[in-house]
């Protein structure tokens, strides 16, 4: 009989985060999206939902037992599970999720969930049901539940205006994969570290490894040398270069992040852009490879399209033909003259139109805050030069600057940004016509009936293969109307001790959703006969 390896429980690792102190550990105070890493990833780790995202996307019960939908799709019925405790050994009931959302909801507490929440209405008819109401078919919105639920005996009686700095925010209680037992402090009462232990009762089963340290940092240069020197085990969403650094003596895990990164053309800002010749033409000149390898190293997947790979209804793009930059710059010019343009003296393309002159002139807008926009900026004004095109770059210092100064009033030409797409695709509000206004996110001011019909029958569904059909209507018509250069869907970067195992990246929304299966990570191993082993 053979002798197998399985995981035993047991064994301690220390993340590294940056981040500022103290954290905010709540799930309706914070987004996922745009909050400090320590906090998101304090809250994947203490508080659970009613639904738990795998690595693969998929999404399946937690807190909740079953749930059911309405042919209407309008309401959706959750049984929570037997004998489901907090932390601090109190019962879980459906009124924990009721008193959730409505705080969610709620317009004093402010919380960073309110849109995902608007309108919905909760009841409960027992202690372990919950029934959620929509006024209006909306396929995403499974995905809400994820949100971590609050322990309603601890929250009730917290001042809503002042529910973000409740110090329940930095003591939390949950029902997640681990709970806090100790937080050291230095003596400016600035915390170091959050020390958590394994929950025994954790609705997905008692995790392997007993202990986690989140570790806070002021800079990332401090986290590294953390990390080189053995005090961390764990660091996440490093920069490829750093990555291409540590790459040679440490263990490199990445994972789909479901988002892109394109330059988008303003047709509403420069006339240019109305034109589909232009827009093949500075298409067509881009190699993205070149990007990758150059400022990504290698840790990024091309896109030709709005939607990234590990996103609902992707379609990857085939090669039909390799290009080199000769070819690309001389591609991009044919498909100018054959549309009636010509340079003038200063080699500039320009084309005379009835009532004026269009020249190739324009600038792009990004922030230098990331500074591997500025870089992909750069490359993109030296490959449409080489075509033809006078460029400016507009790098704005940070990136509230773009967003209030650029982004917001549509005072852009180019804009070379990313949007978060997310694994069960959404990107209604990214080209829908509806969307071309702030504080719509349509930032291409991209309008097409085509489109805006497919995104709403998308969201109509809550059929899965319904949706990509959708989502390839919309797809085609993007690619044949090119609103934007889509340049790239970036990568997790996460390095690990090799004493690591049982992680599963493949696709995640955000950083901190790399705890998606924390439950099954597992440092230690016995050897059993083949029997015994499950």
């Amino acid at each position: 009989m053979l002798l197998v390896e399985i995981p035993i429980r047991g064994g301690m690792i220390t993340e590294g985060v940056v981040g500022t102190t103290p954290p905010k550990i709540n799930p309706i105070a914070v987004s996922p999206f745009t909050s400090p890493a320590a906090e998101s990833d304090l809250i994947a780790l203490v508080y659970s939902g009613l639904m738990q995202a795998l690595p693969t996307g998929e999404l399946i019960p937690n807190l909740a037992k079953s749930y059911s939908i309405s042919e209407d799709g309008l309401t959706y019925t959750f049984v929570l599970k037997d004998n489901l405790i907090w932390h601090d050994g109190m019962p879980i009931t459906s009124d924990d999720v009721k008193f959730t959302v409505w705080k969610a909801q709620d317009p004093d507490v402010g919380s960073r969930q309110q849109a995902n929440w608007d309108s919905v209405i909760v009841e409960t008819p027992d202690q372990k049901t919950v029934v959620f109401t929509l006024t209006e078919t909306y396929a995403p919105f499974l995905q809400n539940t994820t949100m971590g639920i609050l322990p309603k005996h601890h929250w009730e009686k917290a001042d809503p205006e002042r529910f973000s700095d409740h110090p329940l925010n930095t003591r939390p209680i949950g029902s997640g994969p681990f709970r806090v037992t100790k937080i050291k402090t230095n003596g400016n009462d600035i915390i170091e570290y959050y020390e958590l232990e394994s929950f025994e009762n954790y609705a997905l089963g008692t995790p392997f490894i007993d202990t986690i340290r989140i570790m806070f940092f002021t800079h990332k240069e401090d986290l590294i040398e953390a990390y080189k020197d053995g005090r961390i085990t764990n660091i996440n969403s490093i920069s490829p270069e750093k990555a291409r650094e540590l790459n040679n003596d440490h263990r490199i895990e990445y994972g789909y992040l479901p988002r892109i990164f394109s330059a988008f053309f303003n047709q509403n800002e420069a006339d240019i852009f109305t034109k589909k010749e232009v827009r093949q033409a500075l298409d067509i000149a881009i190699d993205r490879e070149e990007i990758i390898n150059k400022v990504l190293f290698g840790y990024a997947t091309e896109i030709m399209g709005p939607l990234p790979p590990g996103s609902l209804g992707y379609i990857a793009q085939e090669k039909t033909e390799v290009l080199t930059q000769e070819d690309r710059i001389t591609k991009a010019q044919d498909i100018l003259e054959e549309s009636g343009w010509e340079r003038n003296e200063n080699g500039i393309f320009i084309k005379e139109m009835s009532d004026n002159t269009l020249a190739l002139s324009f600038s792009i807008s990004t922030t230098n805050e990331a500074p591997e926009l500025t870089h992909i900026a750069e490359i993109l004004k030296q490959r449409w030069e080489k075509i033809g095109a006078e460029v400016n770059i507009k790098s704005f210092e940070t990136k509230d600057n773009l967003k209030n100064y650029a982004i917001r009033p549509r005072d852009y030409e180019i804009l070379l940004f990313g949007e978060i797409i997310g694994v069960n695709s959404d990107p209604y509000a990214f080209w829908h016509s509806s969307q071309r206004l702030d504080p719509g996110l349509n930032i291409a001011s991209y309008t097409n009936v085509a489109v805006d019909k497919a995104l709403e029958r998308a969201r109509a569904t809550s059929s899965k293969e319904a949706r990509v059909k959708q989502f390839k209507i919309f797809q085609e018509e993007i690619q044949n109307d090119i609103p934007a250069v889509f340049l790239y869907a970036p990568q997790l970067i996460y390095a690990t001790r090799d004493s690591v195992h049982g992680m599963d990246l493949d696709v995640v929304n955000t950083p901190s959703e790399r705890f998606l299966n924390v439950h099954e990570w597992y440092l230690k191993t016995e050897r059993v006969w083949k029997f015994f082993a499950k």
